[in-house]
């Protein structure tokens, strides 16, 4: 799955951006996530027991619906204002991730930071 460019988040101030492709397959991938947590009523997880003697928590959580993420080729890039000649204000755009590919598996958290 090619998620394509990231943007910025809009401001209240701020008109909304068309929907972009990218948009349009993470909000897919956001309704069948909560899809599958809709499915779950809240304590109904499955338990299972660590072996004793190993001074660890007997008791862990599973996912029942777990999801893998994937992502290809994530570019993310902002636009600038910056002070010129004569202190003219210019605007310039600045890639901040470029090419990132990646996948997130179930239980697993991810960042991603530019410079």
């Amino acid at each position: 799955m090619n998620l394509g460019r990231l943007w910025p988040l809009t401001s209240k101030n701020s008109n909304p951006r068309p929907r972009s492709k990218w948009a349009e397959t993470a909000t897919r991938i956001m309704q069948e996530v909560t899809l599958c947590l809709a499915s779950l009523t809240p304590p109904q997880t499955h338990l299972t027991q660590q072996p004793p003697g190993n001074g660890s928590p007997i008791i862990f959580k599973k996912a029942i619906c777990p999801v893998t993420l994937k992502f290809e080729d994530v570019d993310y890039k902002i636009k600038s204002k910056s002070r010129g000649f004569l202190n003219k204000s210019k605007s310039e755009e600045k890639t901040i991730l470029k090419g990132v590919t990646g996948t997130v598996l179930p239980g697993e958290i991810l960042a991603m930071l530019g410079p």
